[in-house]
């Protein structure tokens, strides 16, 4: 194979442990994994019945 012989290491930054051995994933004050974790003031809205029936129709309802 010459000089230009490259050497390959598993065990880097992907892959490299197990899950397990990286310890428990929290988030930081502030942070969120979910949106559902958010306070609810940023929860969604739920749909009115005009943007659901807009939704259906593929927007012809508005113009109906």
């Amino acid at each position: 194979m010459g000089g230009n012989q490259q050497t390959r290491s598993y065990g880097g930054f992907v892959g490299g442990k197990s899950g397990a051995s990286l310890g428990p994933i929290e988030p930081k004050k502030g942070e969120y994994f979910d949106r559902n974790e958010l306070p609810a003031r940023y929860a969604r809205t739920p749909f009115t019945q005009a943007e659901i029936d807009a939704i259906e129709s593929g927007g012809a309802s508005m113009f109906a």
